[in-house]
């Protein structure tokens, strides 16, 4: 018995592997990020002819708009947000971008190229 304690007790006492953790991180984005973006993907969507049987660009940028809908009202279901105060949120980001997009702002296309840039490929 005294062999066996003792044998618990040197094992107790050898160093642990440290956990392993992930290299990787992956973050959802907060849900005014994820509106922008649902905005910005789904105007250029709708200006581009938004014909999601399309292949390149136009299926490229539908894919978009549709991910980022999605995520904008999952983050905006974690916040606790209502799902119509959050459809309306979206509608209004949408509107917002085609003015922004159809002025040729700057601005705009670069925010819509980091949210292409963040979009993960759907095919």
């Amino acid at each position: 018995m005294f062999v066996t304690l003792f044998a618990f007790a040197v094992s107790a006492m050898e160093p642990q592997a440290a956990p392993v953790r992930p290299s990787v991180v992956v973050t959802a984005p907060a849900a005014s990020e994820a509106m922008r973006c649902a905005g910005l993907t789904q105007a250029a969507s709708e200006l581009n002819g938004d014909r999601p049987g399309d292949t390149g660009e136009a299926k490229r940028l539908y894919d978009a708009g549709l991910y980022w809908a999605l995520t904008a009202m999952q983050a905006a279901r974690s916040a606790g947000r209502a799902e119509e105060a959050a459809e309306a949120d979206q509608t209004r980001s949408r509107a917002d971008a085609l003015a922004r997009l159809r002025e040729g702002s700057t601005d705009a296309q670069a925010d819509l190229a980091r949210c292409l840039a963040r979009t993960p490929k759907l095919d």
